[in-house]
């Protein structure tokens, strides 16, 4: 989903179309099983009444400023995800699948 946003940021700037997304952790009968949705009082941190506010907020007039932005949420705590790059490494060919895997730690860097 983020790429399919990300390009349609770039393609269509002209449109003036706000793009206001979140991603909430809750528990839910999808997540219930999960281990980080296990112990004690966990339905009630986790609920998904946090959620609505600000799914209400990305939707009001009151974020028209924002876009492009992707926010969590968690109980009590609201955040911005982003993504990072890093410097990378430049080849004078095509990689192949073993190059790749060989310098994984450097891309990373």
């Amino acid at each position: 989903m983020k790429g399919f946003f990300e390009n349609h940021l770039m393609q269509k700037p002209h449109r003036k179309v706000a793009h206001r997304r979140f991603a909430p952790v809750a528990y839910a009968r999808l997540t219930d099983d999960l281990p980080m949705f296990q112990g004690p009082e966990v339905e009630k941190l986790l609920s998904s009444a946090f959620i609505s506010p600000l799914a209400v907020f990305l939707a009001s007039d009151l974020s028209a400023r924002l876009t492009g932005e992707i926010f969590g949420i968690q109980s009590e705590k609201i955040f911005e995800y982003k993504m990072t790059t890093t410097e990378g490494l430049t080849k004078d060919r095509p990689w192949t699948v073993d190059q790749i895997a060989d310098e994984m730690d450097i891309i990373m860097k």
